[in-house]
């Protein structure tokens, strides 16, 4: 998932030799995207931040096939997993505000999840929800299971009830990582039982005011009007594409977050401003996961910490309902690749 941002990005800073004839950094870019850039397709929004500000900014295909307005840095995307980086911040917070502990047994939560300390020696921390080392079953592979579809109303007493019917996890707590959404789901219900407060409202209390994120939101609601909102689609196998909109679902917290390019680049400059949460919330959102076994994970909060042709990255990506999106970061370079797409 990390190739087409990471070419992007080199095709950005990778000089040309002396006296060579070749595309701007900018046209080398748009050919990434050109069979996407035209008014019968969906395509992607991009951007390109470099020590904080927005240095690269365009659109590709449509937004929406049916009323012809075209994808841009400007239009709201539904941007999956990325949502985790916003979920584990508010969770950070609240652990640097005193008011929960990483190390909360989260039955202390939820009350009604099997006991698995006395099952497994250990209980399931909420450490082990960020940093995906709970065991705890995914709530999408569970659906699939009991023949649900994602285009499925599920409410979130049915989502806790079926991932506490699990007795028992995928593998003692702390001893393995496996990408659970159920974690980060029951991440965004502790905030909420802890602050009284929905997650959406939270974040935008915290994080996305603060920023100016002012087209930013977790979408707790399938009915919600949401200006600006670009549509998903999905190829049709005959060589066009359908609408692909199963908004009835979706486990805040995990996902849920809708957001623009432009919105994504504020939370970037975040990184280095420290605007929000000091220079505490970034260490310890870039703290990496440890296995019992000892070994640190690639993962930290809702980030990715690895290297990229030997270079230091952040990243994390999100896919969903035809949308997909990736934000990239290159932090020694100071350069950023967001990108927002709805193909």
């Amino acid at each position: 998932t990390t190739a087409l941002p990471a070419t992007l990005a080199l095709a950005l800073t990778t000089p040309r030799p002396a006296g060579a004839q070749g595309a701007s950094p900018t046209a080398r870019i748009d050919a990434l995207f050109a069979r996407w850039n035209n008014a019968a397709s969906p395509g992607c929004a991009v951007g390109v931040v470099r020590d904080g500000k927005l240095v690269y900014e365009h659109g590709y295909g449509m937004a929406n096939l049916d009323y012809a307005i075209p994808n841009g840095p400007r239009m709201v995307y539904y941007v999956g997993s990325i949502s985790k980086q916003f979920t584990a911040a508010a969770i950070a917070m609240l652990a640097l505000d005193g008011r929960l502990s990483l190390d909360d047994d989260i039955r202390k939560y939820f009350p009604q999840m099997p006991d698995y300390r006395a099952r497994y020696g250990v209980p399931v921390t909420i450490r082990n929800l960020v940093h995906h080392t709970s065991g705890i079953r995914d709530i999408y592979t569970l659906m699939g299971f009991a023949g649900l579809r994602l285009e499925d109303v599920m409410t979130d007493d049915a989502a806790l009830a079926m991932i506490a019917r699990q007795q028992e996890l995928n593998f003692a707590p702390g001893s393995e990582y496996l990408y659970s959404n159920s974690g980060y789901w029951l991440l965004g219900k502790i905030v909420e039982q802890v602050t009284g407060q929905p997650l959406r409202q939270f974040a935008s209390e915290r994080i996305f005011a603060p920023l100016g994120m002012t087209h930013t939101h977790f979408h707790d609601d399938p009915g919600h009007v949401m200006k600006d909102r670009a549509m998903s689609y999905e190829p049709d196998g005959a060589g066009g594409v359908r609408i692909s909109y199963l908004q009835n679902f979706d486990k805040t917290g995990a996902g849920g977050l809708y957001s623009t390019v432009e919105d994504l680049a504020k939370w970037d400059a975040n990184f280095y401003s420290h605007r929000i949460g000091g220079d505490a919330l970034q260490r310890l959102i870039h703290t990496r996961g440890v296995l019992t076994s000892g070994d640190t994970l690639r993962y930290a909060f809702g980030n990715e910490v690895a290297t990229y042709r030997g270079l230091r990255t952040d990243e994390h990506g999100g896919s969903m309902m035809g949308y997909k999106a990736h934000l990239l970061r290159f932090p020694d370079q100071k350069l950023s690749v967001i990108e927002t797409c709805n193909l």
